[in-house]
């Protein structure tokens, strides 16, 4: 469908029965549909011959676009009635000095509060996606129902409506702007605002620790979070990469607004694009509506693009360009955006199957586990460039073992908070035994915090009805494993007896792969990783060489 040229001026409502008695009255060769229409959707003809509230409404102002929605009880009334529709169109064409154009709908109900707002939202957005016309709401055609409808999108998502109500008696009547007194919006934006402003954590709140390295990480990430620059977070799994972008965000100018994050190792080269940037109608099979993506979801907040590492040669590209700095032009592309002019997070982007440029106030923070600064790895050294205005590499937990202990301890109180819930008075608060604490700060932790929270949980189901965890109730099997790994090793050779190596490497390797998987369940990208293997392709291989049978999908 044709789109409306940009900063238009567009006038929406619904056609009713004066609308129609016009139509039949300027173009005769319509009276026999349109009586067909009154006569099948049940609609009183008018008592005189009084103009319409639109043509009140395109008389005392200059529209460059006029959308009259029309209702039909279903999909086949509207099927027959799609020549009339047409025809009717031309004609309102033919006589007016602006466009005009009928979208039918279908109602089951016409006073059926959800059908009628669906119907409402959706000519909005068709018409007016970038919310930058000035649109103009006609609530004195239609039932009551449509008028309210009108009512809540323009003081909500439409926010910045403007609405028209006919005033006045018989041969008086006119057609003016009303004020609704009130903000829904606004309302709601200020409750929001204070709700979140006791609920958000602060920066200690979300990372633990007080060791050299990773205080140089939360300073790093507390300056960051003071400019709005993109930030790329790089350390192995488990290190708490997304709890530091939620707090880079949470201390931003942005927090008031919803982080949204997305893991692009779930994207294919096919979903990728569509995901990040949206998709208009008919971009591709199954594409039966235009979509927006999380750039355009994300305007004023902050995107958070996990695993970047693994996004798809194609997005790559897309993204690429989005992160460039646009030119100070504020003409050049239509603004989603709720600020005016270029800003360093303005993101230009189109969709997927279209030609428009979209604007949008992004702040990006990106996250990886992999060496994407290597060009081997495939991933673009412009983008990675990119990404990477500020650069923060969070440590492993085998590198702060210092603060092994605090974090076991939040951890410990966050899990003792949820089973209380679960349980209620049954389930008595669990704590670590100084003992406990050693065993956790000896160990190497390759699967970092996840893996300790996991422990942790399994500790305290383990340690039964006993308060204190002693370190009989770790689970920590790698550690285990790998002392009686080196104990045999040892010992055969001091014994000086015959060592069959590639048996005890073949039993070594086999370790570490279902560790892996017991780490990893679901995520064959982290378990690769975590055995620092080049391809997933490669475990696999491994898991049928040693006879593992696991699915990482779950299924």
């Amino acid at each position: 469908m044709k789109k409306p040229p940009k900063k238009s001026k567009i006038l929406f409502g619904w056609i009713g029965a004066r609308e129609l008695q016009e139509a039949k009255t300027s173009h005769p060769e319509l009276a026999p549909a349109i009586d067909d229409y009154i006569k099948a959707n049940g609609i009183t003809k008018p008592d005189d011959s009084r103009a319409s509230s639109f043509r009140l409404a395109w008389e005392a102002e200059a529209y460059d676009l006029v959308v009259l929605l029309m209702d039909f009880r279903s999909k086949e009334q509207e099927e027959k009635a799609a020549k009339f529709i047409d025809t009717y169109e031309d004609c309102l064409k033919k006589d007016k000095s602006f466009e005009c154009r009928v979208r039918p709908v279908v109602l089951e109900n016409g006073k059926d509060f959800e059908e009628v707002y669906n119907q409402c939202r959706e000519t909005l957005e068709v018409y007016d996606s970038h919310k930058e016309n000035e649109r103009h709401l006609l609530l004195s055609s239609g039932t009551s129902v449509m008028c309210a409808c009108w009512v809540l999108l323009g003081k909500t998502t439409f926010d910045g409506s403007i609405f028209l109500q006919e005033t006045g008696e018989k041969k008086m009547r006119s057609i003016h702007r009303v004020e609704v007194p009130f903000n829904i919006y606004a309302e709601l934006k200020s409750k929001q605002q204070e709700i979140l402003a006791d609920i958000l954590p602060t920066f200690d709140e979300y990372i633990k620790g007080k060791s050299d390295a990773i205080k140089q990480c939360k300073r790093l990430a507390g300056m960051a979070s003071q400019y709005d620059v993109n930030v790329l977070l790089l350390g192995k799994p488990g290190t708490g990469k997304e709890l530091f972008a939620k707090a880079i965000h949470g201390e931003s100018q942005r927090k008031n607004e919803k982080m949204l994050n997305v893991n692009m190792a779930t994207l294919n080269e096919g979903t990728a694009v569509s995901v990040l940037f949206g998709h208009e109608k008919d971009a591709f099979t199954g594409a039966s509506k235009q979509n927006d993506g999380l750039f355009m979801k994300a305007d004023h907040s902050t995107l958070f693009l996990d695993e970047i590492g693994e996004c798809p040669p194609a997005a790559q590209a897309m993204l690429l360009r989005a992160l460039q700095p646009p030119e100070e032009d504020n003409d050049k592309a239509g603004s989603s955006s709720k600020s005016n002019g270029t800003s360093m997070t303005t993101r230009v982007f189109m969709r997927l199957g279209g030609f428009e440029e979209i604007r949008s106030d992004v702040r990006i923070i990106a996250a990886t586990n992999r060496d994407i600064d290597d060009e081997k790895t495939g991933f673009r050294a412009d983008l990675f460039a990119r990404l990477g205005t500020v650069i923060i590499r969070i440590p492993s937990l085998c590198e702060r073992k210092e603060d092994i202990s605090d974090i076991a301890d939040a951890l410990l109180e966050r899990a003792n908070k949820n089973f209380r819930k679960q349980r209620g008075e049954d389930y008595k608060d669990k704590r670590l035994s100084s003992k406990a604490k050693k065993a956790l700060e000896n160990y190497d932790w390759p699967g970092n915090v996840r893996e300790l929270g996991n422990v942790i949980i399994r500790a305290i189901i383990m340690s039964g009805d006993k308060a204190v965890i002693d370190p009989e109730a770790l689970d920590i099997p790698q550690a285990k494993e790998s002392s009686d790994c080196v104990e045999m090793a040892e010992t055969t050779f001091v014994s000086g007896e015959p060592v069959n190596l590639e048996e005890h490497l073949r039993a070594i390797e086999k370790r570490y792969i279902e560790e892996a998987i017991r780490l990893f369940p679901h995520d064959v990208s982290k378990a690769t990783d975590y055995l620092g293997l080049g391809h997933y392709q490669t475990l696999k291989y491994k898991m049928k060489k040693h006879h593992i049978k696991h699915d990482f999908r779950g299924e």
